[in-house]
């Protein structure tokens, strides 16, 4: 077994993956060459667990896999000296053990082949703490290869930007979209890098954007499509907003990058006349403008020039008696000029993000309720890297123009830690007067910076929201009367 690049084993590789593979399935049939199979290949097999263990899910459980890696990949020697006779059956003790407890040494279970006349032979004694600090070093290891898979994606989503400036839009498209199928083609073992990967592709998407609203303004192309060009504005805002608000543990760096974004999409927003809410966009920018230069009190940085000249032309304009068309020259010039700056992700970063599940509803289970009555609606949710600080609320919407919000106290529910998972009864009051009906569910966050007058909800959010998980569908059947 060779090393594939300078040494390194790369894990993303079908060659990898089928070695890994075949270093596991080599003790399962008994085969005796797999006795020169380094103990440094288990220990990447750990890190792909998931995928390893749904193909050999007809031969053994996850558990016990995750237990055998985890012993060979600290031996010596593999193949031979673990032969099937010296693979214990794995007590049911063991395996409710959770991986996470490392307050004292057990013995870890080996492999378990579903032969039913195997013996039960004395395991290998050894400490929980090394095993947890052998896992750690993998996803560290793991962590490492995703930056920088990362960062070299990011360096070539900042050359299609140049595309875009040399009038490549469709050129520039392209190369985004292979930049997220490489993207695709990464996988995170670990919350870290989920945060990273996720990050990423909101990037990639809002340079996707950026490009075809650069095509419509700067260089004139499809003009006359002002409806698609403020839905093309629309997503760009959403996207933006996202990227400011669910992710944390930026450095101020990537904080300064992020709201540099938001600044040219408002200056190109105020160079679209026909399109543009002048007021509006000019107290967002001038919010920006306010956050960079609260960042540049707490520590020394270097603002870019757009954002520096965007500064200028906030005071141009708010002293103007002209308004805003009498710097649109001006806001066009420096939008011609702007430049991509180049950036490094760090591996702090998190992703605050949601899962919701309503247990056993669906079209042929729906919930029952009485008409003009509340109705209790069993939710399932997990939240990560959730804070006490972050309002959170309900979405329980029957169409657009009717919403109901219902606030997530994260005190009462037990406080935040980095995974948070409970059961919560969310009240419907609207119930209307039908046999049946669907409704949709999500998870909203409030914008904390955002200006709290935009949005105007009664009982509701004060701010625009930001959401963390897909909506689901629950349905409902009104109760007959036997």
């Amino acid at each position: 077994m060779e090393p594939i690049l300078e040494g390194k084993l790369v894990l993303d590789s079908a060659r990898v993956a089928a070695f890994l593979v075949l270093a596991i399935s080599v003790p399962l049939s008994q085969n005796q060459n797999g006795q020169n199979i380094p103990p440094r290949l288990f220990s990447y097999a750990v890190t792909l667990l998931g995928r390893i263990s749904s193909a050999l899910r007809e031969v053994v459980d996850q558990d016990t896999l995750f237990a055998y890696l985890s012993q060979c990949s600290r031996s010596s020697t593999c193949g031979t000296e673990v032969e099937l006779s010296l693979l214990p059956v794995v007590d049911e003790a063991v395996l409710t053990h959770s991986r996470k407890d490392v307050n004292g040494p057990v013995g870890v279970p080996m492999l378990q082949t579903g032969n039913e006349t195997s013996k039960v032979q004395p395991v290998i004694s050894c400490e929980l703490e090394d095993l947890a600090t052998s896992i750690v070093e993998c996803q560290a290891d793991e962590l490492d290869e995703v930056m920088k898979s990362v960062n070299l994606i990011i360096a070539r989503a900042r050359d299609a930007w140049l595309l875009v400036q040399s009038r490549c839009t469709n050129v520039a498209v392209r190369a985004l979209r292979d930049c997220k199928r490489e993207l695709a083609m990464l996988t995170s073992a670990s919350l870290e890098s989920a945060g990273i990967l996720a990050f990423t592709l909101q990037y990639l998407q809002v340079m996707k954007l950026f490009a075809k609203i650069w095509e419509h303004i700067v260089w004139k192309i499809r003009s006359d499509e002002t409806g698609g060009l403020e839905y093309l504005f629309g997503k760009l805002d959403v996207r933006l907003r996202e990227l400011r608000y669910r992710y944390i543990g930026f450095s101020k760096e990537e904080e300064l990058h992020v709201l540099e974004l938001i600044v040219v999409a408002c200056l190109l927003r105020l160079s679209k006349v026909e399109i543009c809410c002048s007021p509006a966009t000019m107290k967002k920018l001038s919010a920006i403008i306010s956050h960079i230069e609260i960042l540049n009190d707490k520590g020394p940085i270097e603002p870019s020039n757009i954002l520096m000249d965007a500064k200028k032309i906030v005071h141009e304009i708010e002293s103007s008696k002209a308004g805003i068309s009498c710097s649109l020259f001006l806001i066009t010039n420096l939008v011609d000029f702007f430049t991509l700056k180049l950036f490094s992700l760090c591996s702090r970063v998190r992703h605050i993000n949601a899962e919701l599940d309503i247990p056993g509803n669906d079209s042929e289970n729906p919930l029952p309720f009485v008409s003009g009555l509340p109705v209790a609606i069993p939710l399932d949710i997990t939240l990560y890297n959730v804070s006490s600080k972050n309002r959170l609320w309900l979405t329980i919407r029957m169409s657009q123009e009717s919403t109901q919000f219902v606030f997530l106290d994260l005190n009462l529910l037990g406080g935040c830690n980095e995974i948070k998972k409970f059961t919560f009864m969310a009240p419907f009051y609207r119930t209307p007067k039908a046999r049946s009906f669907s409704s949709w569910i999500g998870i909203g966050m409030e914008c904390a910076l955002e200006d709290c007058h935009l949005v105007k909800h009664c009982g509701g959010p004060k701010r625009e929201l930001v959401y963390l998980c897909q909506e689901k569908e629950v349905h409902l059947c009104l109760v007959r009367r036997d």
